[in-house]
């Protein structure tokens, strides 16, 4: 953990425990954390092989439909500072997406449009900016308050927490790990503000996925000012893309009607990730 310690010491480790907290002075993560996943998708071998046979120019998909970025084999650590950021190429590849439309309302944007507006935004920052704005990102009012609930009741490293951070590990094409992710905002993907989660439709699948989505694009508005943020304004009616309230109708009736499918984060938080 000495090498996310000095950053934050809360984030999840990722090269000991799969869920300890950073310092012994914080509470232990709930005991659902440390679950075994199945199929772990990281070992220092898949990581080299990666990084050996994806070529680092390369996206999954067309560069003009597909944000996916190599992230494999980029970054050597969870914690991805100015010069991790510069070394990996990564601001470089997503210039790639700049000028690609996507649609304009939440309503019909996917996972993979929401990253294409995240990472346009990016490509414009310095890796110096993106590292002043992920540390600020960390002191926070709302991170430093949210933890201790969050593992209070469980939340804090489980595996819907993982989801989370992987979300924006995806997001933003790895320049925010899923384990910085989690450690920024301890209640991601909790249908509620901070640990205050809703009644009864809290589990619904398309409330919880909704949910998942409103609070990685919100995140990443109002803490980096990048992306669609909570929604989008696209009427009079609508509210401003930093306002939590924005997009709550559309985003839950999209994940009625269209499914959004939520990246793997099987590999999130393993021994080994960055061996």
């Amino acid at each position: 953990m000495d090498a996310i310690r000095s950053k934050a010491n809360h984030v999840p480790s990722a090269a000991s425990s799969p869920t300890s907290a950073a310092t012994s002075a914080a509470p232990q993560v709930s005991a659902a954390a440390t679950t075994p996943v199945a199929n772990p998708v990281s070992s220092a071998a898949a990581v080299a092989k990666n990084a050996a046979t994806t070529p680092a120019d390369t996206f999954k998909g067309s560069p003009s439909t597909s944000p996916d970025l190599p992230v494999t084999g980029l970054f050597t650590s969870p914690l991805r500072g100015a010069d991790q950021i510069r070394q990996s190429g990564v601001l470089e590849r997503m210039a790639r997406v700049q000028g690609v439309k996507v649609p304009a309302s939440e309503l019909n944007r996917t996972i993979e449009h929401d990253a294409i507006l995240v990472q346009q935004d990016l490509a414009r920052m310095s890796p110096e900016q993106i590292a002043k704005l992920k540390e600020a990102a960390y002191s926070h009012p709302e991170c430093k308050a949210d933890l201790d609930p969050a593992i209070k009741m469980g939340h804090y490293g489980s595996a819907k927490h993982k989801e989370y951070g992987a979300l924006i590990e995806k997001l933003t094409g790895g320049i925010i790990s899923a384990e910085e992710a989690m450690a920024m905002n301890p209640t991601g993907g909790i249908p509620g503000p901070n640990d205050k989660k809703i009644p009864l439709f809290a589990d619904f699948g398309p409330v919880a996925r909704h949910a998942m989505r409103h609070d990685a694009t919100g995140f990443l508005k109002t803490r980096l000012n990048v992306g669609p943020g909570y929604g989008s304004k696209t009427t009079i009616f609508g509210r401003q893309s930093n306002d939590p309230l924005a997009g709550q109708i559309l985003g839950v009736t999209r994940e009625i009607f269209h499914s959004s499918k939520l990246p793997v984060s099987d590999h999130v938080a393993k021994p080994g990730r960055f061996a």
